[in-house]
């Protein structure tokens, strides 16, 4: 009885987790986890897929409606494994397809990236580097 009531309390627990809502109004708003550059010819495009959360091994955005936003960078300059990520709070801001993203970070400097959106949908987001 006892593992009974364990297992429903851990189904219980799985079945609420939270599912990601996709706005068709607005495809940038959620969580982009980043799995690819590619530069050529000086031109750095920047490949994210969309995730229920921002997870350990990747960086990563979530954009958020208010125009905040969480970016989880590599912490520190090494850029041997294992890689260090941390959260850092900021602002976006979109225009003329322009995504201009401003935080500070882990050297508590300000730091803003702007970026064009070159591809869009509800799965991947690529960004061209502008700055």
């Amino acid at each position: 009885m006892k593992k009974l009531i364990i297992l429903l309390f851990v189904l219980c627990f799985a079945s609420c987790k939270e599912k990601q809502i996709v706005d068709p109004d607005n495809l940038l708003l959620g969580t982009w986890v980043n799995v690819s550059y590619e530069t050529q010819n000086g031109v750095t495009l920047v490949t994210y897929q969309r995730n229920s959360s921002l997870d350990n091994q990747n960086s990563g955005y979530i954009f958020y409606n208010s125009g905040k936003i969480t970016d989880r960078s590599v912490v520190g300059r090494c850029g041997t494994p294992p890689l260090s990520y941390s959260d850092f709070e900021g602002r976006w801001i979109f225009e003329n397809n322009i995504v201009t993203i401003s935080v500070v970070d882990w050297l508590k400097l300000p730091r803003t990236n702007r970026y064009s959106i070159e591809s869009l949908d509800s799965k991947v987001l690529v960004l061209k580097l502008l700055n």
